[in-house]
Protein backbone atom coordinates (compact mmCIF):
# COMPACT_ATOMS: atom_id res chain seq x y z
CA UNK A 1 0.00 0.00 0.00
CA UNK A 2 1.38 3.24 -0.83
CA UNK A 3 0.01 5.75 1.34
CA UNK A 4 0.67 9.54 1.23
CA UNK A 5 -0.59 12.86 3.04
CA UNK A 6 0.90 16.32 1.84
CA UNK A 7 -0.10 19.53 3.77
CA UNK A 8 0.99 22.73 2.44
CA UNK A 9 1.65 25.96 4.49
CA UNK A 10 2.30 28.86 1.73
CA UNK A 11 4.09 31.53 3.80
CA UNK A 12 5.47 34.76 2.64
CA UNK A 13 8.70 33.41 1.86
CA UNK A 14 8.63 29.90 2.09
CA UNK A 15 6.56 26.79 0.79
CA UNK A 16 6.31 24.43 3.55
CA UNK A 17 5.45 20.83 2.69
CA UNK A 18 4.98 18.26 5.39
CA UNK A 19 4.83 14.56 3.88
CA UNK A 20 3.22 11.66 5.22
CA UNK A 21 3.36 8.17 4.19
CA UNK A 22 6.00 6.39 1.25
CA UNK A 23 7.92 8.35 -1.38
CA UNK A 24 7.94 6.04 -4.49
CA UNK A 25 6.83 5.87 -8.35
CA UNK A 26 3.32 5.67 -7.34
CA UNK A 27 3.26 8.86 -6.06
CA UNK A 28 5.92 11.11 -7.66
CA UNK A 29 4.00 13.11 -9.79
CA UNK A 30 1.71 14.34 -7.19
CA UNK A 31 4.64 15.28 -4.78
CA UNK A 32 6.58 16.64 -8.15
CA UNK A 33 3.62 18.89 -8.70
CA UNK A 34 3.19 20.24 -5.34
CA UNK A 35 7.26 21.50 -5.15
CA UNK A 36 6.46 22.43 -8.83
CA UNK A 37 4.01 25.11 -7.66
CA UNK A 38 6.13 26.35 -4.64
CA UNK A 39 9.03 26.53 -7.33
CA UNK A 40 6.61 28.64 -9.32
CA UNK A 41 5.67 30.91 -6.94
CA UNK A 42 9.84 31.72 -6.18
CA UNK A 43 9.50 30.67 -2.93
CA UNK A 44 12.28 28.55 -0.98
CA UNK A 45 10.91 25.46 0.02
CA UNK A 46 11.14 23.34 3.69
CA UNK A 47 9.89 20.09 3.14
CA UNK A 48 9.53 18.02 6.21
CA UNK A 49 9.96 14.05 6.05
CA UNK A 50 9.41 13.60 9.67
CA UNK A 51 6.53 10.69 9.14
CA UNK A 52 7.87 9.74 5.62
CA UNK A 53 8.75 5.74 6.53
CA UNK A 54 10.42 5.01 2.88
CA UNK A 55 11.32 7.00 -0.09
CA UNK A 56 12.73 5.35 -3.31
CA UNK A 57 14.87 6.50 -5.86
CA UNK A 58 12.38 8.42 -7.72
CA UNK A 59 12.20 10.59 -4.43
CA UNK A 60 15.50 11.15 -4.28
CA UNK A 61 16.11 11.99 -7.85
CA UNK A 62 13.13 15.00 -7.51
CA UNK A 63 14.76 16.28 -4.03
CA UNK A 64 18.21 16.82 -5.84
CA UNK A 65 16.24 18.32 -9.17
CA UNK A 66 14.38 20.23 -7.15
CA UNK A 67 17.32 21.55 -5.43
CA UNK A 68 19.57 21.98 -8.67
CA UNK A 69 15.90 24.30 -9.76
CA UNK A 70 15.89 26.36 -6.74
CA UNK A 71 19.72 27.12 -6.56
CA UNK A 72 19.68 28.60 -10.29
CA UNK A 73 16.75 30.64 -9.01
CA UNK A 74 19.20 31.82 -6.15
CA UNK A 75 16.60 29.95 -3.33
CA UNK A 76 16.75 27.17 -0.85
CA UNK A 77 15.11 23.86 -0.46
CA UNK A 78 15.34 22.62 3.06
CA UNK A 79 14.57 19.20 4.46
CA UNK A 80 13.94 18.42 7.80
CA UNK A 81 13.94 15.65 10.17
Amino acid sequence: MHDLTVEISDKEKDFEVYIKGEIDLNNINQIENILDEGINKGKNIIIDMKDVRFIDSTGIGLLVKTYKTLKSEGKTIEIRN
